[in-house]
Order: structure tokens, then C-alpha cells, then sequence
């Protein structure tokens, strides 16, 4: 019952935010759902590595023939890592977002009483839009069935953004853009300006202004990643 409660307290946000929010606001506390999301994610993503794995079993099987099966078992083994690399980037989403806000709401207000640690917590509970985004993707991937995917495209059905309307060509940062522009981002910007509304007691277009800007500075960041990996690739061999 007690474990129940939890999780219906993080679901709340999504179906009464600004109730939620002043909840939080009064009591700020984050670990509740570190806790959530760290489980949530590392067991959805447990349960995506057969369907990772199956357009890649399908190249390796045309490729390298009987050599197939090493490969592919050397590929689970990086599919496992990057579950547990996709949920600390997850965390630090969090930082960099409040940071941000925090950062904004300082300069623009001056208010500091406990700022930090009540942004923190409120973003923290946001997160679950994109652990509803991850639940309903796995959903609708084993609801096709895992033998009909054919490609990477195949494994993001319900968080599709700008991409499909443009065509990014070979750039990764800007398919990357292009990417964190969905449905589900909106409504985690939407969400996340309502908690940042209640604790900086903004108004609620200011606040989604705010929140748009700390959402772009993560963007920005995840545009970099691609460069940032292949600088490590290059310097390891």
C-alpha cells in the first residue's frame, strides 16, 4: 500500500499538477522520485533491449553469417550499458534544467529562500512525462511485435518530433533539435512552467517562457553530445 501511495503521488503530477506542486513546494523532497525514475527507466529499458536488439540481429545475420552471434553479444553488452548511461543523463537533465531556472529566477527576482533545493524537487517530479513517454513507446513496440521492427525508427513510435516533418540529412545536432521538439516535451514544458509558477510565483506566461529557455539550454547541450562522443572516440584510439 505504502509503495502504491508513492507511485500515485508522482502520477499526480501529471493529473493535478498545480495541487502537486504546492505539496512539493511546502515539503521539497527529491528522492522519492530519483527512486521512481531510476527503477522505471532502468526497467523499461531492460525490457527495449530485445526489441534494440532485433533489427540489429537482423544485419548482423546478412553480414557476418555464423560470426552473427558474437557480435550481437557484444552489442546486448553496450545496449545494457546505455540503459544505465540514458538514466544518469536523465539526472543530469535535472540539474542543468534547474540550474537554469534558478539562474533566471535569481537575476529576474531575487528570490533565494530554499530556491534551489524547491526547483530541484519540482523538475524531479516533472520527470515523469518522459517516464509516461518510455511506458507507452515500449507499449506500442510490443504491441506490433518485436519481429516486425526493421530499424532504430521503428523503436520511438509515440515520441516523434519535428524529424518526420523535416529532413535533417547527416546532421546530427540538428536532427537532435529537431527530435526534443514532440508532444511529449510540451507537455513536460507545460507541466514544469506550472511547478516553477507556484515556487517563483511568477505568472504563467512568464514561467513558460522560463521553462522553454532552461528546455533549449538542455537542447543545446544534447547537441553537443555527438561531438562530445567521437572527441572520447578519437582520444581512446
Amino acid at each position: 500500500m505504502l509503495l502504491r501511495g508513492k507511485i500515485l503521488k508522482v502520477l499526480s503530477f501529471i493529473t493535478m499538477p498545480r495541487e502537486a506542486f504546492r505539496r512539493i513546494d511546502r515539503t521539497p523532497r527529491w528522492k522519492v522520485p530519483v527512486i521512481f525514475v531510476a527503477i522505471s527507466s532502468l526497467t523499461i529499458g531492460w525490457c527495449m533491449i530485445p526489441a534494440m536488439e532485433e533489427p540489429l540481429r537482423k544485419i548482423y545475420d546478412r553480414s557476418f553469417g555464423n560470426g552473427a552471434l558474437l557480435v550481437a553479444s557484444v552489442m546486448k553488452s553496450l545496449m545494457v550499458i546505455s540503459v544505465v548511461v540514458e538514466t544518469s543523463f536523465r539526472i543530469l537533465r535535472w540539474v542543468i534544467v534547474t540550474s537554469t531556472l534558478y539562474g533566471l529566477s535569481r537575476y529576474f527576482t531575487g528570490n533565494d529562500d530554499n530556491l534551489f533545493r524547491r526547483l530541484f524537487a519540482i523538475v524531479a517530479y516533472s520527470e515523469v512525462v518522459f517516464v509516461l513517454m518510455s511506458f507507452l513507446n515500449l507499449l506500442v513496440v510490443y504491441t506490433r511485435g518485436v519481429d516486425r521492427i526493421e530499424s532504430s525508427a521503428d523503436l520511438t513510435t509515440v515520441n516523434k518530433g519535428l524529424e518526420i516533418f523535416f529532413d535533417a540529412g547527416s546532421n546530427p545536432s540538428l536532427t537532435t533539435l529537431l527530435n526534443n521538439i514532440n508532444a511529449f516535451s510540451i507537455l513536460y514544458i507545460l507541466i514544469l512552467s506550472i511547478g516553477f509558477s507556484v515556487a517563483t510565483r511568477m505568472n504563467r506566461s512568464a514561467s513558460v517562457g522560463f521553462v522553454s529557455l532552461a528546455w533549449l539550454v538542455w537542447v543545446l547541450f544534447c547537441m553537443t553530445q555527438p561531438f562530445i562522443e567521437e572527441a572520447c572516440l578519437r582520444m581512446i584510439s
